[in-house]
């Protein structure tokens, strides 16, 4: 009950599970809440003191009125601000574990897509060349089949056209170099006819 005159309220009930206001307990009007001596109808604002008697809590009060509107008392609640702190603290612990078992399987996600399509593609192409310049495979590069349209994609397109390419001079090297035996075999048969007779088979005067 607000007593306007000395500026304070009176204890009526209490339910809290501690008796620290038994009916009957005066308290001072203090901080914000004397707009609700010139006007009990407006209530008591949230407000949060810090005391040695009652602790840091948060209080607010709401006024009883009549069917006519005029005031009775008022119905008024404590929350201590060391138990929302320590819930805000609680939701806080549990927000940062959430965040960190989901970066956890974010990073795990990421790491297994850049092995799936960087690493992996790049070690089949090291590997191919590898095959290529030790094992004459002739043919590591197009038998990957790698068809993305990406770096990766770009770099094994490449590769197969660079293995294509060699081949091609691999094949006209060896191809020249069966047409330059033919040539000599043929020129040492020439010069074999032009030094010894064909019937005889003895060597002509040149």
């Amino acid at each position: 009950w607000l007593d306007q005159k000395n500026e304070c309220v009176v204890y009526l009930v209490d339910g809290a599970y501690e008796d620290a206001c038994p009916p009957g307990c005066i308290d001072p009007i203090y901080g914000d809440f004397h707009e609700a001596l010139e006007d009990p109808r407006v209530g008591f604002r949230p407000n949060i003191t810090n005391t040695e008697e009652y602790g840091w809590i948060v209080a607010t009060a709401e006024p009883i009125l009549t069917d006519d509107g005029e005031y009775i008392a008022f119905s008024a609640v404590d929350i201590s601000m060391n138990e929302i702190m320590r819930t805000e603290y609680r939701f806080l612990i549990v927000l940062t574990g959430i965040l960190l078992v989901v970066t956890i399987i974010i990073c795990i996600i990421g790491i297994g897509l850049v092995g799936k399509f960087i690493v992996r593609p790049i070690n089949a192409l090291s590997e191919a060349a590898l095959r290529y310049t030790t094992d004459s495979d002739k043919h590591s590069f197009s038998n990957l089949h790698i068809n993305r349209r990406d770096e990766i994609g770009a770099l094994a397109s490449s590769m197969v056209h660079m293995e294509e390419e060699i081949d091609g001079y691999v094949t006209n090297l060896v191809k020249t170099k069966n047409e330059l035996v033919a040539a000599r075999e043929h020129a040492e048969q020439m010069e074999r006819a032009a030094n010894i007779d064909a019937l005889t088979k003895v060597r002509n005067k040149r």
